[in-house]
């Protein structure tokens, strides 16, 4: 079996992808077929590619770029190595990095969904009470906010649902209960309630609602969603939570192989 000393002689992923779509010569395949049965490395290398290549080719793409990286990296911090080594060890880079797929296939469904509950955690905030200060003491809105400023959000939450049966086009309390869902843990009815503010375009909680819907996707592992939200926050020119939002597209774009 190969060994550290025979690196020059691993496969590359050119060589593996070409294998894999069976684009390769006939002298070359029987090659790879003859390397194959003596290098544990390759063979296992290959097996993984060829699992991500059949479950998921955008993640295969995503992976080939980071395979790259992975190696410039290693390139840039031993110099002296990868001149020894020539070429072959390039290759053998290459190699540790396909062995790294399944941990890169956890990203995007584990480690990724953790990386946005971790978000999530960061950044919520209750927001504000904006409305008991219009309520007189004892008015159904005003309870609901007591609860709501207790931080008795389950209560909370049913108190917003009362008002909400008695007057659905009560704004103050669907977004008030958005929030309080998303605090409660039920960032799905969280998700339906500020995504209903959000229907009135000149919702004076316009932006708050797009801001904790961004956080509710976060909570609720929809990290593409959050992707593709807090980029329309932080491009969306003097939106009150555009740098915050930035901040969190930003982090959603890093590969875990490059922290």
């Amino acid at each position: 079996m190969t060994t550290d000393n025979h690196a020059s002689k691993h496969l590359s992923l050119e060589q593996m992808h070409g294998y894999l779509n069976h684009s390769l010569s006939a002298d070359e395949e029987r090659m790879i077929d003859e390397h194959l049965a003596d290098c544990d490395i390759c063979l296992g290398a290959l097996e993984e590619l060829d699992l991500v290549q059949q479950a998921d080719p955008e993640a295969l793409e995503a992976h080939q770029h980071l395979t790259e990286a992975f190696a410039e990296n290693l390139e840039k911090q031993q110099p002296a190595e990868q001149s020894r080594g020539g070429l072959g060890w390039l290759k053998y880079a290459a190699v540790i990095a396909v062995l790294l797929i399944p941990a890169y296939l956890l990203w995007p469904d584990g480690d990724n969904a953790a990386a946005g509950k971790a978000l999530f955690a960061e950044n919520f905030e209750p927001y504000e009470d904006v409305v008991s200060v219009r309520s007189g003491e004892g008015q159904p809105m005003a309870k609901a906010m007591e609860f709501y400023n207790e931080e008795d959000y389950p209560a909370a939450s049913q108190a917003f649902e009362t008002l909400l049966q008695q007057n659905a086009s009560n704004e103050p309390a669907l977004f008030y209960l958005g929030v309080s869902l998303l605090a409660s843990g039920d960032d799905a009815t969280a998700v339906q309630k500020l995504s209903q503010v959000l229907e009135n375009a000149n919702s004076p909680f316009k932006e708050s609602a797009e801001w904790f819907l961004l956080l509710a996707h976060l909570a609720g592992d929809n990290t593409a969603e959050a992707t593709r939200l807090s980029e329309q926050l932080a491009k969306e020119p003097g939106h009150a939570y555009g740098a915050k939002a930035e901040v969190i597209f930003n982090e959603l774009q890093v590969s875990p192989f490059l922290h």
